[in-house]
């Protein structure tokens, strides 16, 4: 209220000022500056006062004509409104305003004059559709003219026409969010004061849910920098995704194992041997090497079938004596998995952040090697020899959860920076074990691979039957096989840990 009085009296006194010829006479730019702020507040009646000053002033003040123009559509005076996009087409004439001049004069009822040509622009790809569909909307049968005018924007999405023509047609059928985004389309390509003007008139007769989709489709549209709104196009539901990356890996037993043999190694140096020498691996990285066909269930929501290969890599331990001692372990792990995934899509545009997750089923493998060798110098090591190998399998279960962001190169093509947390893990592995020792003690057996607590902490050694099937040292002897694997659990193998990578898809 206080604003609406200070305007009347901001008008009054001007208009004293322009009846006494004073020098400090309100201008129409101030006039039509005021009617906005009042058309802003949707106060249509009182801003058409300002903006009538404001062309008493200067009959040629464009901005002031097409204000008041704006305000008597948004108050239903389609006659008044019409008379005023004249006027502001005859000052600053252009194709768009005279197709938007048709187009009210059609919704009044009033005849409409044949819309201006664009000097120098070039006919439509799809000529024949765009032709056809203009030619119905002036027959007024908007329905029969929708299918053509979206052909035409598809063969030709460059050319704001087709797009402004579609947006007026929906206009006539009441659908204002339709008729809001390709009027925005068209003005984005083609830029108008009028057409942007009646897009805000359109899109404040929407819900805010409304608003927002066209909102975000037109910038979906001005990102894309052409007609298409960007992202994969809906009829392309099939993809095939290549998903080089890398995994962190937790490995616990392992790492437990290698600590436990240092120890050993180190307290034997002090007590025992001092030329005992130890070196320990266990991997922490993998490459992860996925494949994943994919099928799109909504522009949104995707659902793939996520195949990969995981070559976690060796862990090992050596230990060696001047003294005539080798001992060492070899466990060279890799996995398969298959899974079930759902990807979720946020947004629209070329740039389309997704969560994404799902079920894991890993068969993993452990091709495990071992020798001892030892010739009894210093009688803490038992002389003789003994080697065992074997291929240990079992099935491992998880899931997996992943964040990125799909850059779309096109209609087909996407690229996806990402990164997410694997877990899958796996126990119970068993195989048929091939030794040999010197005694000729221990021959082919079906065994476990177990993690058996020593003094020095806990280690992984094949058991069979509760008993040990190779030589383990630790600081307090060596334990011969056919030893009780006292307190022996399931080792297990867990490739659970953070993963990044590239992923490169292709739709069609």
């Amino acid at each position: 209220m206080r604003l609406n009085i200070s305007f009347r009296w901001f008008a009054l006194l001007g208009l004293v000022f322009i009846l006494n010829g004073k020098a400090y006479a309100v201008t129409s730019a101030e006039y039509a500056s005021a009617g906005l702020q009042l058309y802003n507040q949707k106060n249509y009646p009182q801003a058409i006062q300002y903006y009538s000053a404001a062309i008493s002033l200067d009959p040629n003040n464009a901005a002031a004509l097409q204000g008041r123009a704006n305000c008597y559509y948004g108050l239903g005076q389609l006659p008044q409104a019409i008379a005023d996009y004249q006027k502001v087409y005859a000052i600053a004439p252009s194709p768009q305003l005279s197709q938007f001049i048709q187009a009210l004069q059609a919704k009044a009822g009033t005849a409409a004059p044949a819309a201006a040509a664009v000097p120098g622009a070039a006919a439509p790809a799809s000529a024949d559709s765009y032709n056809q569909g203009v030619a119905l909307y002036q027959q007024r049968q908007y329905a029969a003219a929708v299918p053509y005018l979206q052909k035409a924007t598809q063969d030709n999405p460059s050319d704001s026409k087709a797009y402004y023509y579609l947006g007026a047609t929906y206009m006539m059928m009441g659908d204002n969010k339709d008729a809001a985004l390709n009027l925005g389309i068209s003005n984005q390509k083609s830029p108008n004061t009028s057409v942007a003007a009646y897009v805000t008139q359109l899109k404040a007769r929407l819900s805010p849910e409304d608003q927002q989709w066209v909102d975000g489709q037109l910038a979906a549209s001005a990102s894309a920098g052409s007609g298409r709104i960007a992202g994969v196009k809906p009829d392309k539901k099939f993809g095939i995704r290549f998903e080089p990356g890398i995994s962190t890996l937790s490995m616990n037993d392992f790492l437990n194992n290698a600590q436990t043999n240092q120890s050993a190694a180190a307290t034997l140096r002090a007590n025992v041997d001092p030329t005992i020498d130890y070196v320990g691996h266990v991997p922490t990285l993998s490459p992860n090497i996925g494949f994943e066909p994919v099928y799109r269930l909504t522009p949104n929501l995707e659902l793939g079938l996520p195949f990969s290969i995981i070559p976690a890599g060796i862990a090992d331990d050596t230990a060696t004596s001047a003294n005539g001692v080798t001992v060492t372990d070899s466990f060279n792990i890799s996995a398969f998995a298959i899974g079930l995934n759902l990807r979720y899509m946020f947004l629209k545009g070329d740039f389309q952040p997704f969560i994404a997750g799902g079920v894991l089923v890993a068969p993993m493998n452990i091709d495990y090697s071992s020798s001892y060798t030892s010739s009894g110098g210093g009688g803490f090591f038992p002389s003789g020899s003994a080697t065992a190998k074997g291929n240990f399998t079992s099935m491992g279960f998880g899931g997996q959860i992943q964040l990125g962001v799909d850059w779309h190169l096109g209609d087909t093509f996407v690229i996806t920076p990402f990164g997410g947390y694997q877990f899958v893990s796996a126990s119970n592995f068993t195989s048929t074990v091939s030794s040999s020792s010197g005694s000729g003690s221990g021959t082919g057996q079906s065994v476990q691979l177990s993690v058996l607590p020593t003094a020095d902490g806990r280690v992984i050694t094949p058991t069979a039957g509760g008993n040990i099937v190779v030589p383990v040292v630790t600081s307090t002897g060596v334990l011969l096989p056919g030893s009780t694997a006292t307190g022996a659990v399931p080792a297990t193998v867990d490739l659970g840990g953070v993963n990044a990578g590239l992923q490169i898809s292709l739709f069609f």
